[in-house]
């Protein structure tokens, strides 16, 4: 199960961002705003990358290996909420928002980062972080 959703998973995002990220040369998309948003694509696609991958090990009995790279896993993370952060700040200093004025909007990705640490730092065993 876990396997088929980890194979998913990488589909979605690509469709999701794919005319505006991974693809957007093809598109005729606008450059993005700034390196920190391309920052942020690197190190969520990272994630996605990450997230696959220990699956991936896990269910072919790979735990040690799994377990290693849980470390990086960690520092990943931790990247994750900063660049976030500062993304989302960014973002709503320039204006960017998908309809609420910036400011307003600007408490959904900080949420979004605030539990997204929750999950990861206060979870008793940090190994089960990716598989739930």
């Amino acid at each position: 199960m876990y396997v088929w959703f980890a194979v998913l998973m990488p589909i979605i995002v690509l469709a999701g961002f794919a005319r505006s990220y991974y693809l957007k040369g093809f598109f005729g998309f606008p450059a993005l705003p700034s390196l920190l948003v391309h920052l942020h694509g690197i190190v969520m696609t990272s994630w996605v990358v990450l997230f696959v991958t220990q699956v991936t090990l896990v269910a072919a009995g790979r735990t040690k290996t799994h377990q290693r790279l849980g470390v990086f896993g960690a520092i990943l993370a931790a990247l994750i909420v900063v660049v976030g952060v500062l993304t989302a700040i960014a973002g709503a200093a320039r204006g960017a928002t998908p309809g609420p004025p910036a400011l307003q909007f600007l408490v959904v990705p900080l949420f979004d980062m605030l539990a997204f640490a929750q999950r990861f730092t206060l979870d008793d065993d940090a190994s089960t972080f990716t598989s739930g």
